[in-house]
């Protein structure tokens, strides 16, 4: 195991190819008899009680000083890197963008490009889960649907998000990320295209009262970028993995479709795409023994959180008939996910018409998965034979 010490003394090495293979294994012992580890530089909470209550801390848990735990700059995205009573106000024009009432009737639009793509790679009788399909649907219902902005720019944005959001956390990736957001936020300005109304939310921000800057701007898009386009498309290859190799739970699914959203529930407590975000401590605290102290930085563990044994029976294993409410797949607190209900209904939505179209779906063979750890959980090379 990739643990040393004993106690606070504790050290993991959260970015070893060990801890990456074994995640849930590492994650358990911890949950069990660590609860609070020096994970390669910041502090890792793991317990659900723990997290809950440090993400409604924010007082004492700022993100203010950025939100990637490893990074000493971080990344200074709005609302998510502001404390209150900034926070709301780059927070509070949002909210009505992705209400349930708002993403519900953009659900005929997620339908029609599922089947697009599913049509697209009918005929070759295998996709790869993740590009072919997740990122793709993704791009076309996010970018196109919510932003109003051309799936094209996706490739690349994606590069770039990896770069910074996996290890080795390559600063110039961020960097440059922001800068690409900036220069699509500007193109499509002088485009004169319609707005979305999280376009215009976006650029009619206002923060005391005055015209938000630019930075502010482009930051906040860089947050709407990354939460609704990484983490999503996460979610649906972790899904669909799954079904793919388990073909009980897929024909309990195709035989009664009205499980489906209980299973996505499920899915996100129990593969959730975000492991956890980054604070900073401001005063000092005792956690577990250990002392924290200001400018100590913090991962809040929301994915650990949502396998904690004292929370949830038998944790590792996927029942779509558990109360899986009071997971935090979706974060906790203050910065909790604003566009969990659109996630759950894109996720859902994508997992519908897929194990429509291919009831009998399964691992190729071929197939080399791949896991990739840092402040997300992703997967790769989920190739399947459509049946």
């Amino acid at each position: 195991m990739p643990i040393s010490g004993d106690s606070t003394d504790t050290e993991l090495d959260y970015f070893s190819p060990e801890t990456n293979e074994k995640f849930d294994e590492v994650m358990a012992e911890l949950l069990e008899r660590r609860p609070l580890v020096n994970a390669s530089g910041a502090w890792l909470l793991t317990r659900h009680e723990d997290v809950r209550e440090a993400a409604n801390d924010w007082k004492t848990f700022s993100s203010a000083g950025g939100t990637i735990p490893w990074s000493e700059d971080g990344a200074h995205f709005r609302p998510t890197a502001v404390d209150p009573p900034l926070h709301e106000q780059f927070r509070q024009p949002f909210l009505k963008v992705f209400a349930p009432r708002a993403v519900g009737p953009l659900e005929p639009m997620m339908r029609e490009e599922a089947r697009a793509l599913i049509d697209s790679f009918r005929g070759a009788g295998r996709c790869d889960i993740g590009p072919d399909y997740a990122r793709a649907y993704i791009a076309r219902v996010f970018f196109k649907g919510i932003l109003g902005l051309s799936p094209e720019v996706v490739p690349k944005m994606l590069r770039l998000i990896d770069g910074w959001l996996l290890p080795p956390f390559d600063d110039q990736a961020l960097v440059d990320y922001n800068d690409y957001c900036s220069q699509i936020l500007s193109e499509h300005l002088d485009s004169g295209s319609p707005r979305t109304m999280a376009m215009d939310a976006l650029l009619t921000l206002e923060v005391d009262g005055e015209p938000a800057s630019w930075e502010d701007k482009c930051n906040t898009l860089s947050l709407l970028i990354v939460g609704g386009l990484d983490t999503s498309a996460t979610g649906i290859t972790q899904s669909l993995r799954y079904l793919a190799t388990h073909p009980d739970l897929l024909a309990e699914l195709v035989d009664d479709p009205s499980l489906i959203p209980a299973a996505v529930e499920e899915f996100i407590r129990r593969f959730p795409p975000n492991i956890g975000n980054g604070r900073r401590v401001t005063r000092p605290v005792e956690l577990h023994g250990q002392q924290l102290k200001p400018g100590d930085r913090v991962m809040l563990g929301y994915g650990p959180a949502s396998q904690d044994p004292r929370v949830f029976d038998d944790p590792l294993t996927v029942d779509i008939h558990r109360q899986s409410q009071g997971h935090l797949g979706f974060g906790a607190g203050i910065h909790r996910c604003l566009g969990s209900h659109f996630a759950r209904l894109e996720i859902r939505v994508a997992v519908e018409e897929f194990i429509a179209a291919f009831p009998q779906f399964r691992l190729a063979p071929d197939a080399e998965v791949h896991y990739h750890t840092g402040m997300t959980r992703e997967v790769s090379g989920v190739r399947v034979e459509l049946g």
